[in-house]
C-alpha cells in the first residue's frame, strides 16, 4: 500500500515534492518495523536529502528524518554515523537541538558519553516530561537508567 502511495505521488507530484517525500518516510517506516533496516535507511536517507533541499536544515519534517534515520542507523550497528549525523544537524540552531535531544542523548548513552547524554535528556525531559516512562524502557538508555528515574 505504501509502496503505491508513494509511486503515484511519485508520478503526479514528483519525486522531490514534500507530499511525496513524506510517502518515502512512511515507506521507510514500514520496512523499518519489518526488520529490514538497510532498505529503511536508503530511503530515510533520500527523504532527508530532499526535506533539506526543499525544506532547510531545521524545519521540524527535516529533524523528522534525521531522528528517525539516526535511529536506523544504531539498529544497523553504525552508531558512530548516527551520532555525528545527530550531532551536525543539532548544531544548526537551539530549537533543532530541542528537536533531537531524545536521539542525540540515546546516541550519546550508547557511545559511553554519560555526562552528556545526562544533560541532554535532563533538558528533553524537563520539555517532554510525559516521555519519561517511554524512554526508561528505551535499552539506548540502559547506562543511565538509574540517573532518569531520579529525575
Amino acid at each position: 500500500m505504501y509502496e503505491r502511495a508513494l509511486q503515484g505521488r511519485e508520478a503526479s507530484l514528483g519525486a522531490t515534492h514534500p507530499d511525496t517525500l513524506t510517502s518515502v518516510n512512511n515507506l521507510a517506516a514500514v520496512l523499518k518495523s519489518q526488520g529490514k533496516y538497510a532498505a529503511a535507511k536508503d530511503l530515510y536517507e533520500r527523504a532527508l536529502q530532499g526535506r533539506e533541499a526543499s525544506l532547510g536544515a531545521t524545519h521540524p519534517n527535516t529533524l523528522n528524518s534525521v531522528n528517525r534515520l539516526s535511529q536506523t542507523l544504531v539498529q544497523l550497528s553504525r552508531l558512530p554515523e548516527a551520532l555525528e549525523l545527530c550531532r551536525m544537524y543539532a548544531a544548526h540552531s537551539n530549537e533543532a537541538e530541542a528537536s533531537l535531544g531524545e536521539a542525540l542523548a540515546r546516541c550519546e548513552c550508547l557511545s559511553g558519553n554519560k555526562v552528556v547524554a545526562k544533560e541532554l535528556i535532563t533538558t528533553y525531559l524537563q520539555q517532554h516530561p510525559k516521555e519519561k516512562s517511554t524512554i526508561l524502557h528505551d535499552e539506548g538508555f540502559a547506562a543511565i537508567r538509574d540517573f532518569i528515574e531520579g529525575l
